[in-house]
């Protein structure tokens, strides 16, 4: 885990493989992040850390992405959330949920910063 005063990406992803991917993009571009499994305990840890942007799978145990956004979204409406997953539909539904942004996996790495990059820009002005 990494932590910086400008925020943290906060990345759940339930595949441990595409979490360390995810999070090797990040490190790379110095960008600090938080990484997480599931999203169980998700506005426990936007309450205590400084969160920029949310990095989503849908399909996650226990609660899924969509109950996540909804959680999320209601608690912190003004926090963008990206959601990703290799299903378009899911991805739909997603955006019609509240989510900022969606990422169809697999994606490039550099379609990923854009996505970022574009909401934290957003947020920030």
């Amino acid at each position: 885990m990494q932590s910086s005063e400008k925020g943290s990406i906060l990345v759940i992803e339930d595949d441990h493989l595409l979490r360390s991917l995810f999070c090797s993009y990040l490190d790379d571009e110095n960008m600090p992040f938080i990484e997480k499994g599931d999203s169980l305990d998700v506005l426990d840890t936007i309450a205590n850390q400084l969160v920029e942007v949310v990095l989503l799978d849908i399909m996650l145990p226990h609660k899924d992405g969509f109950a996540t956004i909804r959680e999320l979204k209601s608690a912190m409406p003004l926090l963008p959330v990206i959601a990703m997953s290799s299903s378009k539909s899911y991805l739909q539904i997603a955006r019609s949920i509240g989510a900022n942004d969606v990422l169809l996996k697999p994606f490039r790495r550099e379609e990923m910063f854009r996505k970022i990059e574009r909401l934290t820009r957003r947020v920030a002005a």
